[in-house]
């Protein structure tokens, strides 16, 4: 599944350049691979289905298809650290690509640092190769795209090889073992984005061949499949499986950033969304972004900025009281610098976690016991 294309759209708020979700002969091109995704083959054309609603039968059976497969991206990179100096070369090499997708934590961040990471999510993958497939470039001749999703894809590939030689019977089963804690819960379109703990190694660092692979390829299997979801969540509304939006919709990407810090390897979950001004302007100066992120000593925190020409709105919940009371105390010396950059600031602080709207109805089913 891909979202695109990343060629340059309509600059955003502030001078950047933001990059449109759709093209006509970029959704023909995704049909494809929704359908190998679903594992349900192709859909079969029917004179009176339209493009659109093949596609968004597509869309549908691939979420439901990945949604019970999904995992967190902080398992897997905690036990890729944990064991990659015992990992064959091969493996090793896949792992260590995947490894290099974290973004450090840190007071030297920055935001070009911020948007390297959002650009190698994983959510433009298919985009990227089918923009260079119409620009005539073989795939062979071009180098690994340096990207979340295709180093998960690579890691995967290398790991099924290794898993090959694991056992001592090319039919003995993988012994995958059981995994960290329960998945979080998968990505969809609803409700504000939801916070991941930060996850530490379950593998130990001399694990069985067998357990090693099995695990491993098991939490890279389940990598994947939540970075199909995400990129189903940034679909167009109409292509969602229960599209709610009224009227003309801007851009919308919903996506995960893995980082390292001093208490081990998390993930950051983002949504960025364009609000529409009407008929035909699906690129307005009205944005809204929300991030949360679960990081120690501060526990689960939530963000929304929202953007409408000079008017910036920054909410803040943190869901220890007392960390929402230090955030309190610096809300002055926030809207000082919103006003230092030319912005109209409102700046406010919330204890707990963001309201949650109600998740529609028929999305996905819990077959949890």
């Amino acid at each position: 599944m891909g979202i695109g294309p990343v060629n340059t759209g309509a600059a955003a708020p502030g001078g950047a350049k933001v990059e449109p979700v759709t093209q006509a002969s970029l959704v023909r091109q995704v049909i494809g691979r929704l359908a190998a995704i679903a594992q349900t083959g192709p859909v079969e054309p029917k004179p009176q289905v339209t493009l659109q609603a093949r596609l968004a039968q597509a869309v549908a059976a691939a979420v439901q298809s990945a949604a019970p497969r999904q995992g967190g991206l902080g398992p897997l990179m905690a036990d890729l650290q944990q064991t990659i100096s015992a990992l064959p070369p091969a493996v090793q090499a896949a792992a260590t690509r995947v490894l290099a997708q974290q973004t450090p934590l840190g007071p030297t961040v920055t935001p070009a640092d911020l948007k390297a990471a959002v650009a190698s999510s994983g959510l433009f993958l298919e985009a990227r190769m089918a923009a260079a497939a119409q620009a005539g470039q073989a795939p062979e001749a071009a180098p690994p795209p340096v990207d979340l999703k295709a180093a998960l894809l690579i890691a995967r590939q290398a790991l099924m090889q290794w898993a090959k030689t694991a056992t001592s019977s090319p039919d003995a089963p993988l012994l995958a073992g059981r995994p960290a804690g329960a998945p979080p819960a998968p990505p969809m379109r609803q409700g504000p984005p939801a916070p991941q703990p930060q996850a530490h190694a379950s593998l130990p660092a001399d694990a069985a061949p067998a357990v090693a692979a099995g695990r491993l390829l098991q939490e890279t299997d389940a990598a994947i499949a939540r970075q199909e979801l995400l990129q189903a969540a940034s679909l167009p509304e109409a292509l969602q499986p229960t599209p709610g939006r009224i009227g003309p919709a801007g851009p919308h990407w919903l996506f995960e950033l893995p980082f390292t810090g001093p208490q081990g390897q998390g993930v950051a979950q983002f949504e960025v969304e364009g609000e529409a001004e009407g008929e035909g302007r699906s690129w307005a100066r009205a944005w809204r972004a929300r991030f949360s992120v679960d990081l120690e000593p501060f526990g689960p925190l939530h963000a929304q900025l929202s953007l409408v020409g000079r008017r910036a709105g920054v909410a803040l919940w943190a869901e220890r009281p007392e960390v929402a009371e230090q955030f309190s105390a610096w809300k002055g010396e926030l809207a000082d610098a919103l006003e230092a950059a030319d912005y109209l600031p409102e700046v406010t602080v919330v204890a707990g976690p963001p309201p949650r709207a109600p998740a529609a109805a028929g999305v996905l089913v819990d077959r949890t016991s």
